[in-house]
């Protein structure tokens, strides 16, 4: 800011930011940040993002070469975060995010160190312990621009910030039953989102199974995100898309399919989390794509097994309609009507005894 000086002698003037430099750059506004109480926050102007915008025109200034080789060493934008995620939530608002953003936005438009760009990406952006103390509509915002992010370098954050990351998340800090169903509902769909996004032309074999980790650890716990998860995976199967065949190729490899039937034995699953289940190993028994040997295990004519032991693996209360229909369908569809009869008539008999 230009200035006069009345009434006063100066040998010689120094900028901010070259002040700033010498006494030790960015990390020494750090500590302005704890000043703050919740009592400060007037509602017009977010005193925690005015630190941020501070930052950002000290980054933008001449000396900025010299600045952002500075601030990018020593832990310096881990320790902002920190020092972020240890103010009152009040603080946690657009202004904040818009501050970040901006911060971001204009190292980029500066050239400047690809490791610095990163470093707030991934210490202060990617904090998702930071930004899920926010209200619903900045996590809204968050997860958008993240999305943004992720577009602009979809290699780079693929491998980094990937399926599994995306994952973790979703299950340490979308999985609470204290929040608005509905609102917890649309965070996670803009996280599905992103997952799709990485996968939508080609799935990699970890990724898959990254998913199917992570429907096996929550089927215990969290029905509805189970759900969620087995839908994401029969979206990929039907209607057809680029990564359909991929996935495909990949449930067949071994162990993979036998995932499915597995999450029948987890009680706490609903009626209409198992019938997504069935849908998923029907599209398999259908697919041409499907080798003869995997299709065998599918319907269950291994070490004959068969569809009788899926069905007393169910409850009585399990035994609806919907469920009946899909796994006659599996049989019907199955090439050995004749050795399948025995498994009609025993869902049938399960079924009217239920009432």
């Amino acid at each position: 800011m230009n200035g006069q000086l009345n009434n006063g002698s100066c040998i010689r003037l120094h900028s901010f930011s070259e002040s700033l430099l010498n006494l030790g750059g960015c990390p020494v506004l750090y500590p302005l940040i704890e000043k703050f109480q919740e009592n400060d926050y007037c509602f017009i102007s977010n005193p925690i993002g005015s630190i941020i915008h501070l930052i950002r025109c000290v980054l933008s200034s001449t000396f900025r070469r010299i600045l952002t080789e500075q601030t990018s060493k020593h832990y310096n934008v881990e320790l902002l975060g920190q020092y972020l995620n240890r103010q009152p939530s009040v603080f946690v608002d657009e202004q904040l995010l818009i501050a970040i953003r901006q911060l971001i936005e204009c190292l980029k438009l500066n050239s400047s160190s690809i490791l610095l760009i990163n470093q707030f990406i991934q210490y202060i952006l990617f904090d998702f312990h930071l930004w899920t103390r926010a209200k619903f509509s900045v996590r809204i915002s968050h997860l958008q621009y993240v999305a943004t992010v992720i577009k602009d370098e979809k290699k780079y954050y693929r491998t980094k910030f990937g399926v599994q990351f995306f994952l973790d998340i979703l299950k340490e800090y979308f999985n609470s039953n204290e929040e608005d169903v509905d609102e917890q509902k649309q965070l996670r769909s803009a996280i599905y989102g992103i997952i799709k996004y990485y996968i939508q032309h080609h799935i990699h074999i970890d990724e898959l199974n990254a998913l199917l980790s992570s429907i096996s650890t929550l089927s215990t716990s969290n029905d509805i995100i189970t759900q969620e998860l087995l839908e994401f995976i029969f979206a990929l199967l039907d209607p057809p898309s680029t990564s359909t065949d991929t996935t495909i190729d990949l449930l067949c490899e071994p162990n993979m399919s036998e995932n499915f039937y597995a999450l029948f034995t987890v009680n706490t699953l609903s009626i209409k989390t198992k019938e997504i289940i069935l849908k998923i190993i029907k599209y398999l028994i259908a697919s041409r794509r499907v080798p003869q040997q995997v299709r065998t295990q599918l319907r269950l004519e291994t070490n004959q097994i068969g569809f009788g032991g899926i069905i007393s693996c169910l409850t009585p209360n399990e035994l609806s309609v919907s469920i009946v229909r899909e796994i006659l369908n599996i049989i019907i569809d199955s090439s050995r009507l004749n050795d399948t009869r025995k498994h009609i008539f025993i869902g049938f008999h399960r079924f009217n005894d239920c009432g």
